[in-house]
């Protein structure tokens, strides 16, 4: 969360620098106002949201604090209280030592699956690694495309006057480019085709897997569960065996009195039985110490879980906010091509500057041949008045208003000569500039299609994603089914487990009872000794006297 905080300022940061660029942009141009104050709008919408945002991550952060000191408290309560059953057990640690053998090999075998579990685990959060990389890539191309964007839109306003003067070659141009186009796009289209046949084979592939696992899990767990069911099994046939010693210790005090040396043999079979009763208490609570580690395993496993719930939901949020960026960039990219149809079609509508100078050098050119055509009347003119006469000098003298009008036609044609000269110079520097609009337009047109191919990829790219986040989704039901079933079951042995120790309490008070038994037969035998050895006494004097 601290993370996302500071991501969330470095944009605040960087959005407030743009929108105090495009307002210096604003004060030094003047024609395009309307949409830099678009451009300052959005951006400070895009604030307002970021700031909103930053709001919430700093109450959820203040929150989870709260949530974290609550969990510390609780823990160390949880500790204190182990540290407490740990002293009690450190003084049961010497009974328990015979048995600790047996147990291990199902310890063992226990741990061999948390840990199974826990590879699992493992495996699943490098995933969840993957995919946060994988993001973070992502967020670094579409920054970097962002900023490309703006770079070509730059480009484009400063070289849409420059379209404007195209003329209808461009026309002809434009339709073979379309028609190349079509053809390119046909051929990524079908590129693109082929590569979502191959990860959606993927996908189906990456699923059948995870079903596997999910299976294996299941056995797994359903093994778990038989094992806990032996268990009871023989709990119960121990409880069984404590009844039938209960009935036997009663026929025992039925015959103490009757019975003499048989009294002893069923003495030491009932200590033998007494020690069992012994021993399947201790296996009892050794049950109960697994049962605790056990729990303590699902606890970790729940929070892993919740764990990964929440950065899913960042993810899905982080995705959201992705599709809402693209679909923005969609939007320009349409205006864009818009403005970029209007211009052209402007240009064919109104008269161009090349057609201007067209129309001007053909009104030249129709001046020079009529100022050429005037000279050679006047020519001709004269020589044939010179030829009637018999004297050239006498009507040369005698017509000097058509030597003036010969003199100022001259002029006007090396005028109309060097306007036509400059005219073709412009011409041909027109046709130089034609020819660079028409290459920087084949290159911008370029961009526009690599702009459109990598909007594409990154469509098909968001598809997978959402594809995984469906996926993981239906793992996470699976896997809350999973933990369902194992409360349930958590639970029932929880019953169980108290039943045992209800059980185990009234074995104690049997135990007690059976423990006075025991000291009134020693008594008795002490009685029967006392009498016997009266008896020998007895004996001894009649036979003295």
């Amino acid at each position: 969360m601290q993370n996302e905080s500071m991501k969330l300022r470095q944009e605040l940061g960087d959005l407030l620098k743009e929108q105090l660029a495009l307002q210096q942009k604003q004060k030094n141009m003047e024609g395009s106002n309307e949409e830099l104050e678009g451009q300052i709008k959005q951006l400070k919408e895009v604030i307002d949201t970021k700031q909103q945002h930053l709001e919430k991550t700093s109450t959820e952060l203040d929150q989870v604090k709260q949530e974290m000191s609550v969990e510390y408290a609780t823990i160390r309560k949880l500790q204190e209280e182990v540290e407490e059953k740990e002293q009690k057990l450190q003084a049961k640690d010497e009974e328990i030592e015979v048995k600790v053998a047996k147990l291990e090999a199902m310890l063992e075998h226990s741990e061999k699956v948390v840990q199974k579990y826990k590879q699992k685990i493992e495996l699943l959060e490098k995933e969840n690694e993957q995919m946060l990389e994988r993001q973070q890539v992502t967020n670094a191309e579409m920054e970097k495309r962002d900023t490309e964007m703006n770079d070509v839109r730059i480009d484009v306003k400063s070289k849409i006057k420059e379209i404007e003067l195209l003329s209808q070659r461009n026309k002809e141009l434009e339709q073979d480019l379309l028609a190349v186009h079509a053809q390119k796009v046909k051929e990524s289209t079908d590129d693109e085709i082929i590569e979502l046949q191959n990860d959606l084979d993927r996908s189906e592939f990456d699923a059948k897997d995870m079903r596997e696992k999910l299976d294996a899990k299941t056995k797994e767990w359903s093994e778990l569960v038989s094992k806990w069911e032996l268990l009871n099994r023989e709990n119960e046939s121990s409880l069984r065996q404590i009844e039938t010693l209960k009935s036997k210790v009663e026929t025992l005090n039925s015959k103490l009195m009757t019975q003499g040396d048989d009294v002893q043999v069923k003495l030491q079979s009932y200590e033998k039985q007494v020690v069992l009763i012994e021993k399947n208490s201790k296996e009892v609570e050794a049950l109960q110490q697994q049962l605790g580690n056990l729990r303590t395993q699902y606890e970790l496993l729940e929070e892993k879980c919740e764990r990964l719930t929440k950065q899913k939901q960042e993810l899905t949020q982080k995705c959201d906010e992705k599709d809402e960026t693209i679909d923005t960039l969609k939007l320009k990219i349409k205006d864009f091509k818009k403005r970029l149809e209007m211009s052209s079609v402007g240009a064919n509508k109104d008269t161009s500057e090349l057609e201007l100078l067209r129309k001007n050098v053909a009104e030249m050119e129709s001046i020079m041949k009529t100022k050429d055509f005037e000279i050679k009347k006047l020519k001709n003119q004269s020589a044939w008045g010179g030829d009637n006469s018999g004297s050239s000098s006498s009507m040369s003298i005698s017509n000097p208003e058509d030597l003036e009008k010969i003199k100022s036609l001259q002029s006007e044609l090396r005028k109309v000569k060097q306007k036509l000269e400059t005219q073709t110079t412009q011409r041909s520097e027109m046709k130089q500039d034609m020819e660079k609009l028409s290459f920087e337009k084949e290159s911008m047109e370029s961009l526009l299609n690599k702009k459109n191919v990598e909007l594409i990829h990154l469509k098909t790219e968001m598809t997978t994603f959402k594809d995984l986040q469906e996926k993981s989704k239906i793992l996470e039901d699976t896997h809350k089914q999973e933990q369902k079933r194992l409360s349930d079951a958590l639970d029932e042995k929880q019953t169980l487990l108290r039943e045992l120790e209800d059980r185990l309490k009234e074995q104690d008070k049997e135990l007690r009872k059976i423990k006075k038994y025991e000291e009134e037969v020693e008594e008795l035998k002490q009685q029967l000794d006392e009498k016997n050895q009266m008896l020998l006494r007895i004996v001894d004097g009649m036979e003295a006297q």
